[in-house]
C-alpha cells in the first residue's frame, strides 16, 4: 500500500467528511535533530484497527534498519535521541489534516516497535529496565481504553490506529523468524559479557580500573538477564501505527540547538497548528463547520493569532506567545479537564508532553478505566510533574527535580530568555500553566482571597535561578501575583 498525498481529498479521501485540509508545505530537510532512518520491509500480520479514525491514506509500517544515506529520500525520520522506539513517517509530518469519529484532529503518523537497528536496554520512567526499539502487546488494551476515553472527553491524544504482529525481520537482505531473531539478540549481549570479562582480566590493557570493570560486567551481566526473562515472557512483537497531532515533544526542543535545527524541528508542527486553531476559531469554511459540530467541546486554549495578525514562525515575539503564553495554558486546561473526569497520567513530563496534546497512555488510571478513584494527591503529584515539563522548555534541573537552572543552551532558549537568561519568561509560563489548570478546574472556586492556598498546594516545590540559585518562594510569590491580576480581569470583564 503506497501513501497517496498528493492533489485534492477527493482524489484519494475514503471518507470526505473526514479531511479537513491538505497542504503541500516545503518538504523536511534533516539536521542533527531529524534523523532520517533506512527503511526496509517487514512481516507484519494485522490483528487490529480502531474504526473510530479514518486516515485519508493507506501506509504499511516498515522496520528502521540504520541511517539513511545522503541523498535518498527517507521514509522514517528518528525525530530527535529522546524516540528509542518509535520513528515518524516522514512523509505525513503535519502536512494533512483528519479527524475522528470524536472530532479530534491528527496530522501525524509514527510507528511505535519498528526500530529494529537500535535495539538498546534502558530504563524507563520509574527507573526499571525495559528494552527500547522494539514493542511488546503489554499494556495495549489499556492505551487503547485511554486514548478512546481522552478522545471521547475532547482531549486530543493519540490513537492507536493499527496494530501489526511481526511475523519476519528483515536481515542483510533476508528474512528472518521472530525466534532466529531473539537467538541473535542474546548471542550480541552475551558477546557484550565476553568483551567485559576479556576487560577484567587485563584492566591495564583497557586503561581502565578493576572496580569500574567489575560493575561494568555486572551491568551486562544484568542486563542479559533481563532481556531472557524479557524474551521468554513475550512470545510476539508488534508494530503500532500511531495518529498523532504533531510528532515532536517537548523534550526534543534543547535538541535543536541552531535556528535551522529548530526550524527543522517544529516548523511545519506549529504552522498545522495554526491552521486548525486559527481556522476552527473562523470556522467559515462548511468542512470546518462539520468538524466543530462533532467537536464542539475540543480542549484547545484561545490561539493568540486568530485575528488578523497571522502567525510568523521567523518571528520571535510570535514564538514566545506560543511557548510562554498558550502552550503552557494549554497544558493546565487539559489536564484539569482530565483530572475532572477522575483520570491521571502518572507521567505528564516532557517526553509525554506534544504541542498541547499527552501521549504514551499506559500509565494512564481512573474509573472510567475501570480503576478505583483517584486521590486529590494523585492530582497534585500530575500537576506538579507537568509544571516541571513547562520548566524543561527554558531550563535544565538538577537531579532530584529540586532546583532548576536557566538555560541559554538550545534556540528556543536563546530567543526567548535571551543572552542575558531574563527570569520572567519562565515565571510567566509556569503562571500561565497554573492558572489553565486552577481556573478550568476550580472555576467557580477561584477568587483572588484565596487563590495563594491553590497555588501552594498545586506548585513543585523548586528553586530557580540563572547564574545564582534564588529561593522559590520569591518566584512563587511573583506567580501567585500574576494569577492574582488574571482572575481580576477575568471577573471584571464577565
Amino acid at each position: 500500500m503506497k501513501t497517496k498525498l498528493l492533489g485534492n481529498p477527493e482524489d484519494y479521501c475514503p471518507d470526505r467528511e473526514t479531511v479537513i485540509w491538505v497542504t503541500n508545505m516545503s518538504e523536511t530537510t534533516t539536521s542533527e535533530v531529524m534523523v532520517p532512518k533506512q527503511a526496509a520491509e517487514l512481516g507484519l500480520e494485522l490483528v487490529y484497527t480502531d474504526e473510530s479514525s479514518h486516515p485519508p491514506f493507506n501506509v504499511l509500517p516498515k522496520a528502521s534498519i540504520g541511517i539513511q544515506k545522503n541523498g535518498e529520500k527517507a521514509e522514517l525520520i528518528k525525530v530527535s535521541p529522546e524516540h528509542g522506539r518509535a520513528t515518524a513517517d516522514a512523509r505525513l509530518l503535519s502536512t494533512v489534516v483528519w479527524r475522528d469519529d470524536f472530532g479530534i484532529p491528527f496530522g501525524s503518523v509514527d510507528y511505535k516497535g519498528n526500530v529494529v537497528d537500535d535495539v538498546v536496554i534502558d530504563t524507563d520512567q520509574t527507573d526499571k529496565l525495559r528494552v527500547c526499539g522494539i514493542k511488546t502487546g503489554k499494556v495495549t488494551r489499556r492505551i487503547i481504553a485511554a486514548s478512546r476515553a481522552l478522545r471521547g472527553m475532547g482531549l486530543p491524544t493519540e490513537a492507536i490506529y493499527r496494530m501489526y504482529k511481526i511475523t519476519w525481520f528483515p536481515e542483510n537482505g533476508r528474512r528472518i523468524s521472530p525466534e532466529e531473531w531473539r537467538k541473535q539478540l542474546l548471542t550480541e549481549l552475551e558477546s557484550d559479557i565476553e568483551f567485559a570479562r576479556e576487560q577484567l582480566r587485563n584492566p591495564s590493557t583497557y586503561g581502565q580500573k578493576k572496580d569500574e570493570l567489575e560493575e561494568l560486567l555486572a551491568k551486562a551481566e544484568e542486563e542479559v538477564k533481563f532481556v531472557k526473562g524479557y524474551l521468554k515472557q513475550n512470545d510476539n512483537f508488534y508494530v503500532f501505527e500511531r495518529h498523532l497531532q504533531t510528532p515532536i515533544r517537548l523534550r526534543d526542543i534543547p535538541h535543536a540547538k541552531t535556528k535551522n535545527d529548530f526550524e527543522n524541528l517544529a516548523k511545519q508542527s506549529m504552522e498545522w497548528l495554526d491552521k486548525i486553531l486559527t481556522r476552527r476559531q473562523r470556522a467559515k469554511t462548511p468542512v470546518w463547520n462539520k468538524l466543530l459540530r462533532k467537536s464542539k467541546d475540543l480542549c484547545f486554549a484561545l490561539w493568540p493569532f486568530s485575528g488578523d495578525e497571522k502567525f510568523d514562525f521567523n518571528n520571535s515575539d510570535h514564538l514566545s506567545r506560543v511557548f510562554v503564553e498558550w502552550l503552557p495554558a494549554q497544558m493546565g486546561q487539559y489536564l484539569a479537564r482530565l483530572h475532572k473526569n477522575g483520570l491521571i497520567h502518572g507521567f505528564p513530563h516532557s517526553q509525554n508532553w506534544s504541542l498541547g496534546s499527552l501521549y504514551d497512555l499506559d500509565s494512564v488510571y481512573g474509573p472510567a478505566l475501570g480503576d478505583n478513584p483517584r486521590t486529590e494527591d494523585n492530582f497534585v503529584k500530575d500537576v506538579e510533574i507537568a509544571a516541571r515539563a513547562v520548566m524543561d522548555i527554558f531550563a535544565v534541573r538538577a537531579p532530584g527535580f529540586d532546583c532548576v537552572g536557566l538555560t541559554a543552551s538550545h534556540y528556543l532558549a536563546q530567543t526567548i530568555l535571551g543572552q542575558n537568561k531574563d527570569e520572567l519568561p519562565l515565571v510567566k509560563a509556569v503562571a500561565n500553566f497554573e492558572y489553565g489548570y486552577l481556573e478550568a478546574r476550580f472555576r467557580k472556586k477561584l477568587t483572588p482571597a484565596n487563590v495563594d492556598g491553590y497555588v501552594r498546594r498545586y506548585m513543585p516545590q523548586v528553586k530557580v535561578g540563572g547564574d545564582v540559585v534564588r529561593s522559590w518562594a520569591a518566584v512563587n510569590e511573583r506567580i501567585i501575583n500574576l494569577i492574582k491580576s488574571k482572575l481580576l480581569v477575568l471577573r471584571e470583564t464577565g
